[in-house]
């Protein structure tokens, strides 16, 4: 079963593989044996029934071109879809001149995906474990884990009561990326989805999310013959920047009205007294998004955009939904976006590159626009996915790490102001880099960086690389320091 689904085995090698398997079983010629052998099954679609793990998969008439779903009691043969009240039909072909659909969306019941969920073996327990927790700390800036979050002890359920207190409901995060691992390799610019494909796209799923929450779906489980009621939210939009905020509705970080969280425009954004920021709002999030969605012309629309930032989003109709409270900043690339920043303006790696390789300066910096994270190909964010951050049993003291962050910045921009300092990084210090990247020991799973990290010839610098090159190199830098003090010492 793990080669035909995991590995790709056709189904006929793989009902191979089963009748080799049973022929060598037999050779252990016993009793038990025999009996054992008499129900194995010599087809892999069997095995699957067996495990009770094949997903419901329905298939339902998509437009080619804007994404809508067309539901088939309809029977539509050209896309009805309009953008706004005045605006052109799509006037899109949906099918063939055979009569095949030109394109389908294929999706898995979320429901059934819920009812084997709940009931696979130990699930019923950590529900309990969950439902059951209190923080460790009075200090209600004290965290350790995601039960700590100020979300998770406060969202309430559509009956108002703590909705995670209660054994049952469940809640989720949707994470949006555009990247195609089965054409990556296919030559030219791949096309991203716009935020109306996205929002056509999610329909049928927040459909379902709207019935989970409300009545939500009764489930029979070992402790619950009878039914546990199941409810469940959608609490959460993890993605990188460009996805989130065509998914939650946001202008991109360049726009003038750059931020999700406030009003401060892209003008001010070196304004560091938060306390004068105009914070946005639930309230006036959704008057901005249903005014945009209201408006009947793309130039009307555009002038709302511009002005609050803000479009339309599926995401809306969640009655809970509230995104200047669910959008969360995506930790992989928020890293590897802060250790690129950090290499280039404060150790001034082109520079020191440079002193490497007499050569004339080529010229590279961090991309600001949107399409950053586009190259990225699938195997890429595999490897950047195995990043973890090491647990912090103490927990985190929100106050503390907001002073501390912003003493950075003021450092940072100390440096940014000093053209006379001397540069805190050196040619020696990127040697030391490279010497480290070529002889440290890795997983046979995770790339090595370049041998020549910082030259623009090695190509374009990974997320996981810098993720690399900082852990790694900071722990060998750490215990050098520490030798240094030991053979002070002695």
């Amino acid at each position: 079963v793990h080669l035909h689904v995991v590995s790709g085995l056709s189904r006929a090698d793989s009902n191979i593989t089963l009748v080799t398997l049973k022929s060598i079983l037999h050779s252990f010629d016993n009793q038990r044996n025999t009996q054992t052998l008499a129900s194995f099954p010599l087809d892999v679609q069997t095995a699957i029934d067996w495990l009770k793990i094949e997903p419901s998969i329905y298939r339902t008439l998509c437009c080619p071109r804007c994404f809508k779903i067309s539901k088939p009691h309809l029977q539509l043969k050209i896309c009805d879809h309009q953008e706004t009240s005045r605006s052109q039909k799509c006037h899109t072909e949906l099918f063939n001149d055979k009569d095949k659909p030109l394109r389908q969306y294929s999706t898995q019941s979320f429901r059934e995906w819920i009812i084997k969920f709940i009931q696979r073996d130990g699930i019923e327990d950590l529900l309990l474990q969950s439902s059951r927790y209190s923080s460790p700390s009075s200090d209600p800036s004290f965290r350790r884990c995601i039960w700590d979050g100020s979300i998770w002890s406060t969202f309430e359920d559509s009956d108002g009561e703590p909705f995670h207190q209660r054994l049952g409901n469940l809640s989720f995060g949707i994470y949006v990326d555009w990247f195609n691992p089965q054409g990556n390799k296919v030559a030219g610019k791949h096309k991203k989805p716009t935020v109306s494909q996205m929002s056509n796209v999610l329909l049928s799923l927040v459909h379902e999310l709207k019935l989970r929450w409300l009545p939500g779906v009764t489930i029979p489980t070992l402790t619950y013959p009878s039914g546990l009621l199941v409810k469940v939210a959608l609490i959460a939009a993890v993605c990188d920047l460009p996805a989130i905020r065509k998914l939650i509705g946001y202008a991109s970080h360049s726009a003038e009205m750059f931020c999700s969280f406030c009003y401060l425009p892209q003008s001010r954004n070196q304004d560091l007294d938060h306390a004068a920021w105009s914070v946005r709002t639930i309230e006036g999030h959704k008057a901005e998004s249903k005014a945009w969605k209201s408006a009947t012309t793309h130039t009307e629309r555009k002038e709302l955009f511009k002005a609050f930032g803000v479009r339309w989003s599926i995401l809306n109709e969640l009655s809970y939904w509230d995104p200047t409270k669910f959008t969360v900043v995506e930790p992989m690339h928020l890293l590897s976006g802060m250790l690129c920043w950090h290499a280039i303006k404060v150790w001034r790696l082109k520079e020191i590159v440079l002193e490497l390789k007499d050569k004339k300066p080529v010229e590279y910096d961090v991309p600001v626009n949107e399409d950053y994270f586009d190259g990225d190909h699938y195997e890429q964010l595999r490897e950047d996915e195995r990043y973890y951050a090491t647990t912090n049993n103490s927990g985190i003291n929100l106050h503390s790490l907001q002073d501390a962050l912003m003493e950075i910045d003021e450092d940072i921009q100390a440096i940014n102001d000093s053209s006379e300092d001397p540069c805190v990084f050196s040619s020696k210090d990127l040697s030391k880099i490279r010497w480290v990247i070529k002889h440290t020991q890795i997983p046979s799973w995770l790339n090595r960086p370049s041998p020549i990290f910082g030259d623009a010839s090695a190509g374009k610098v990974r997320s996981a690389d810098w993720i690399f090159v900082s852990y790694h190199i900071h722990a060998f830098r750490d215990r050098g320091a520490e030798e240094d003090q030991s053979k002070r010492a002695g």
